[in-house]
């Protein structure tokens, strides 16, 4: 990129792509340098499309950081720029609008998240190729990540079942994307106290992940916080405790000990190490992940006042 200096409008489009593709590896300190560093070139040039392309990236990149604030604006702008030159079903609009719900969904943000990602439904019922059956699919899964959040379990499953039958269809069964829709499904399960099966699902869930990315990447985390947090419930807390720790670790590498997702990992090893009976570090463990959910949910979310 910097061979471009002279174009600077290239080079601006060069960064972005850059940043979005390490963010995709979980590099996101890198990721959001480069973005920022597109951003400032392009500001002089005032192209709509480009600008907001950077900023859905940036606002991807520091919602996945946990700094949920910094991606809801950056969000918010890319949305405006896009409202200015699209119609409102164009597909990027839309993908947009369903990415701002999932940061909606994360704060408890329901009442905001719902419509949003019921109009983009509207907008992608009926994808005929790959791409918009992609989009489909990611919605249909957000949209049954708000529900579960909101306790009508009833209502996601057919939309996660839906989900996982476009992601087999578009990426095949080994792809990261069928390990997600698998840990949706484990979810419902463990709703039905179905432990063993939600056991099987995670575990070849995690399978996938480490697959699909090796073993020091954000999914990989994910997978292993959700399966410990679920084996804690079928008693063998040992394979708990060692899922997440190691979930654990892998967030604190990659995003910080300061970001949600790794708080919650040491919060759900907090009780793992309660029910062990090794209660001092268990006590230490929780005391460390609450002023995280305070700062970053707020106040009034459940992980932080429990």
């Amino acid at each position: 990129a910097e061979a471009r200096a002279g174009e600077p409008q290239l080079q601006a489009r060069m960064f972005t792509v850059l940043g979005r593709v390490h963010s995709g590896l979980s590099r996101y300190g890198a990721a959001d340098t480069l973005l920022q560093r597109a951003l400032a070139l392009q500001r002089p040039f005032d192209n709509p499309l480009d600008r907001a392309e950077t900023l859905y990236g940036i606002g991807t990149t520091r919602y996945l950081q946990g700094d949920f604030a910094e991606a809801e604006a950056a969000l918010l702008e890319a949305e405006a720029l896009l409202e200015q030159t699209l119609p409102p079903d164009a597909r990027d609009l839309v993908s947009l609008r369903s990415e701002l719900a999932v940061l909606y969904t994360e704060q408890a943000r329901h009442d905001e998240a719902e419509p949003l990602l019921l109009a983009a439904l509207a907008v992608q019922r009926g994808a005929s190729d790959d791409s918009s059956k992609a989009d489909l699919a990611q919605t249909l899964t957000n949209l049954g990540t708000s529900y579960i959040n909101q306790g009508r379990p009833e209502e996601a499953e057919p939309l996660y079942r839906e989900a996982l039958a476009l992601d087999r269809e578009v990426f095949g069964p080994e792809h990261v994307r069928v390990a997600i829709q698998l840990g949706n499904l484990a979810v419902l399960h463990d709703s039905r106290f179905e432990h063993a099966i939600a056991d099987s699902m995670l575990t070849e869930s995690l399978r996938i992940r480490r697959a699909a990315t090796g073993n020091d990447h954000i999914q990989v985390a994910t997978g292993l916080l959700m399966l410990g947090s679920i084996v804690r419930k079928t008693g063998d807390l040992e394979r708990a405790e060692a899922a997440l720790r190691e979930g654990g670790d892998i967030f604190a590498r990659l995003v910080g000990e300061a970001h949600p997702n790794t708080a919650v990992a040491r919060n759900q090893l907090a009780l793992v190490l309660r029910d062990q009976e090794k209660l001092d570090e268990a006590l230490a463990t929780q005391r460390a992940a609450l002023p995280v959910f305070q700062q970053v949910l707020g106040p009034a979310h459940y992980y932080a006042v429990t």
